[in-house]
């Protein structure tokens, strides 16, 4: 970019030279210009790649972060009906710790029981009728041995039953203890996942920030690239009306004359001046605000955007003084007009020369084409004394 700079700055400072020097010099001028061209398109090819992946990274986050809230919301989800879980088994562990306590209890009275069988069996129950000593006293310790065989009966039944409660009180247990282990785990790996989304979301963030870097110091260099433009057009400007002053200041009254009727003339023209091309404005004068990133850069002129090679005319009668290039203007022409400057830009093909006067309307070269530097259109600025002003108040109004 540094060399592209020197050129163009060579090119604005050098003297006349020889035809055949300046032929080769022009020549070599347009290959060092078409290189520069495809370098800028480039450029701007890689800008917009960027900005359209930063875009798509803007998505790419706002769908990781849903994704990460849904499952911060799943792992919550886990965590209480883990939490739930764990107090159904404390509720059953307290359960289970009753159960085996009764059931310890029967045991021991149910062993009282059939140690006492076992010992006197039968006949101590008919020994303790026989003893009796009365009738009614007879059939109350019959009444009485029946209710303890009842009474045994039934603990022998609640026992089983309690045994049977157990066993199934166990497995829904071992149930539960085996939906913790796999809520556990599903739980873990939820966390897992969600440490790795982390991480990606990061790393893109990341990303992010150094692609808004690259970007901003790409518009920075394209804001400083034109006002730099802007500042060599009005040294350009400047050394032409330094030039156009110098002749009109020359002895001979009949030059003198001359430009003070050409200065004269244009002036009693503002507001009826021809427009150099058929088009519409896409470009205003002025301070120009990027749609994309908001930033803020001169424009010394208006861009006009027209038919692909469409002709373009000069709008006052003039002396072509200067043919050139800059990268983002394309090739240039400038006319005087006394003490006013008009410059065309952005052009696909020259018709008039260094040094020729021509006429208002006169053809003086055609607009530019999608592969010229600002697309089909042409680039118009007027100067005075040096100082860039806005074109649109000194043209027809239509």
């Amino acid at each position: 970019m540094r060399r592209a700079v020197a050129v163009f700055v060579c090119l604005f400072t050098a003297l006349p030279a020889p035809r055949a020097a300046a032929q080769s010099e022009r020549s070599e001028t347009k290959k060092r210009l078409e290189a520069v061209r495809q370098q800028i398109r480039a450029s701007e090819q890689r800008l917009s790649e960027t900005a359209e992946a930063e875009r798509a990274s803007k998505q790419q986050l706002q769908n990781l972060n849903r994704r990460i809230a849904e499952r911060s919301e799943l792992v919550s989800l886990y965590q209480k009906r883990l939490e739930a879980i764990r107090q159904d088994e404390d509720s059953l562990r307290r359960s289970l710790r009753q159960q085996q306590q009764q059931l310890g209890e029967l045991k021991r009275e149910y062993k009282r029981r059939a140690t006492h069988a076992y010992k006197y069996g039968r006949l101590h129950d008919l020994a303790l009728i026989l003893a009796a000593r009365s009738i009614n006293e007879m059939l109350v310790r019959v009444h009485y041995l029946r209710r303890f065989a009842q009474q045994r009966k039934e603990k022998l039944d609640n026992l089983r039953a309690a045994s049977r409660q157990m066993k199934t009180q166990r497995r829904a247990m071992r149930r539960k203890r085996d939906s913790v282990r796999t809520l556990l785990r599903e739980a873990d790996r939820e966390r897992q996942r969600l440490s790795r989304l982390r991480q990606s979301r990061r790393a893109m963030v990341n990303e992010l920030r150094q692609k808004q870097k690259s970007i901003e110091k790409n518009i920075s260099k394209k804001r400083a690239s034109k006002k730099q433009l802007q500042e060599r057009l009005e040294r350009l400007a400047e050394r032409a009306r330094r030039t156009a002053s110098e002749e009109a200041s020359a002895p001979s009254p009949e030059r003198r004359a001359a430009f003070e009727r050409l200065t004269g003339s244009f002036e009693q023209n503002k507001g009826q001046l021809p427009w150099p091309a058929e088009g519409v404005v896409t470009e205003p004068y002025g301070m120009q605000t990027d749609p994309v990133h908001g930033t803020k850069t001169p424009n010394p002129g208006i861009m006009i955007a027209t038919d692909p090679q469409k002709q373009v005319q000069a709008v006052f009668e003039g002396k072509v003084t200067k043919i050139d290039a800059m990268p983002s203007l394309g090739t240039l022409v400038f006319l005087r007009h006394g003490k006013y400057l008009s410059l065309y830009g952005n052009l696909s093909m020259v018709y008039a020369g260094k040094g020729q006067t021509v006429e208002a309307g006169d053809p003086i070269g055609r607009a530019g084409t999608d592969g010229e530097p600002r697309g089909a259109g042409v680039f118009f600025a007027l100067f005075q004394n040096g100082t860039a002003f806005d074109p649109a108040d000194w043209l027809r109004s239509r």
